[in-house]
């Protein structure tokens, strides 16, 4: 891994496809570690950007990522047994940005094809925890479920708390929050976020899958399927296998 610091760190990752609630993930596992000392956030999908933050002095590091490149990938299982991986219908990932981003199909579709290639190498590497938009509800029991795969302990109390913390009646109002002091100012959602949670304008939205039909034409939805084949043979997405 050239470029990288060949001492281990001890380092988290959230790497999803995009609009797959990885930014929940992102929230939840920094939750987790608020009474640890110097921990370390940032995005990274490239090598030069994480070493930017393996350079920091911290003891904990918590990387988000949407598309690593081969070289990152291999450094977050260098680094780290603890990832944790997000995943979703290819199909609602694109009319989710469509609609929350108010983002062009083309455009959209090219962020999924290769946030879905890069997330199925990333898996393919080793065993991170998967999580599925569709089943791995943002409740308490998924709380604990990525507690124990980073190795922290927590409570069943602690997690129903964290749980209604990061409900999305609560995120859509920290969001809220944020435009009226001017954090951002919400015409751009795709490109303005906020720099210590990463929540974006337009953030959270219906938390429905299967809504896509709603937002693709037919030959839109088969330009998706034939961009994620391989992503959706691999975990099992609908009529695509």
């Amino acid at each position: 891994m050239n470029g990288i610091d060949q001492n281990r760190k001890n380092l988290i990752v959230t790497q999803g496809i995009y609009r797959s609630a990885s930014t929940w993930v992102f929230n939840i596992v920094l939750c987790l570690l608020r009474h640890r000392n110097i921990v370390i956030s940032g995005y990274a999908d490239d090598i030069s950007n994480l070493q930017i933050l393996l350079d920091q002095y911290g003891e904990t590091f918590v990387v988000k990522s949407h598309i690593p490149t081969e070289e990152a990938a291999l450094a977050f299982h260098f680094h780290s047994g603890k990832i944790v991986v997000t995943v979703r219908d290819p199909l609602d990932c694109v009319a989710s940005l469509m609609r929350q981003f108010y983002m062009g199909f083309d455009e959209s579709l090219d962020y999924i094809t290769k946030s879905a290639s890069a997330t199925l190498r990333l898996v393919e590497m080793g065993s991170p925890l998967i999580l599925r938009y569709e089943t791995d509800t943002r409740g308490s029991d998924t709380v604990k479920k990525i507690a124990n795969h980073v190795q922290l302990e927590i409570s069943d109390q602690l997690a129903q708390q964290m749980a209604q913390q990061f409900a999305p009646e609560n995120v859509r109002s920290e969001i809220d929050q944020m435009l009226t002091k001017k954090s951002f100012d919400g015409k751009s959602p795709r490109i303005q976020f906020d720099a210590e949670t990463h929540w974006h304008a337009r953030h959270v939205g219906q938390g429905i899958s299967n809504y896509f039909d709603d937002q693709l034409i037919d030959a839109q939805i088969q330009k998706v399927k034939s961009n994620t084949t391989e992503f959706c043979s691999f975990f099992r997405y609908g009529d695509l296998i």
